[in-house]
């Protein structure tokens, strides 16, 4: 039986193809499942430009998920959603 991940871990070990099904699949559930594959997408290709770096917290995250959408910056996930993602995690 596969034990829990912590989302921390979930999120630094995204470029593993069943952890980032698995994130995927979570942020379906508060995010709907074209932002969730968007967000899985940005956090693999950060993850590569930083050579397997870990994230230090899920601040660092937040501010990974940003993006500009008509000229201003936008959040892909806010601190608020993160809070229920992580509160949820393991349901």
């Amino acid at each position: 039986m596969p034990q829990p991940i912590s989302p921390i871990d979930a999120f630094n070990r995204i470029l593993e193809q069943e952890i980032a099904f698995q994130v995927q699949h979570k942020l379906e559930l508060f995010l709907g499942a074209s932002k969730a594959k968007k967000v899985v997408a940005r956090l693999q290709e950060v993850c590569k430009q930083k050579n397997h770096q870990h994230f230090r917290s899920f601040s660092e995250i937040l501010e990974i998920l940003r993006e500009e959408q008509k000229g201003r910056s936008v959040r892909l996930i806010s601190e608020e959603k993160m809070i229920q993602i992580i509160d949820r995690w393991n349901y």
